[in-house]
């Protein structure tokens, strides 16, 4: 038989396992909840500012790594290119480098970051390298030069137009004789 006082017990019991419950049940919830160091170390993962840039000769571009790490004047950085197509030249600290369009076709620019080795990383002969890449299209310059007149009147004006590529081209005219 059961008595009243055992009745108290086991609801008293159950009542405690229920609460336990509910707070495991919180927990697992909250700690799921949490970002791993992985999601934030990924969301903060160094990263080129340009993986694809179209560059007529002549023109410069300077591609960088953002996103770096706290020790980022330790790391090494090796630029290259894939050709002569551009000219690749490392700043300072080596995390950016001034890319020049030299004649017209692509190239990749190559960029791998080493991170100084921990001490495991001594022993076991190991390095921490990323490698990152732009896609450079060169270009050749264009101009076009139209008229409004082909023939000219002595004292009389004709409009010209220019279209330019690239579009932030700077555009002179002068002419070889000096009467016009």
């Amino acid at each position: 038989a059961v008595t009243p006082r055992k009745k108290e017990r086991e609801e008293f019991r159950m009542k405690q396992f229920k609460k336990v419950l509910a707070f495991v049940l919180a927990l697992a919830m909250v700690v799921t909840a949490v970002p791993t160091a992985d999601a934030k170390a990924a969301a903060k993962a160094p990263k080129l500012n340009n993986t694809k840039k179209i560059l007529y000769v002549g023109q410069s571009y300077t591609l960088k790594i953002g996103n770096l790490p706290a020790n980022w004047k330790k790391c090494t950085y090796a630029w290259s290119a894939s050709n002569k197509n551009v000219t690749v030249k490392k700043g300072k600290y080596g995390q950016a480098a001034k890319v020049t369009a030299v004649k017209k076709g692509t190239a990749t620019v190559t960029v791998k970051m080493t991170y100084p080795q921990t001490a495991a990383q001594k022993k076991a002969k190991k390095k921490t390298v990323k490698t990152f890449k732009c896609a450079v299209t060169v270009k050749n310059p264009t101009l076009t030069v139209k008229a409004s007149a082909t023939t000219l009147a002595v004292g009389k004006t004709t409009k010209l137009s220019v279209s330019k590529a690239p579009s932030n081209a700077k555009v002179a005219f002068s002419s070889s004789d000096k009467t016009v």
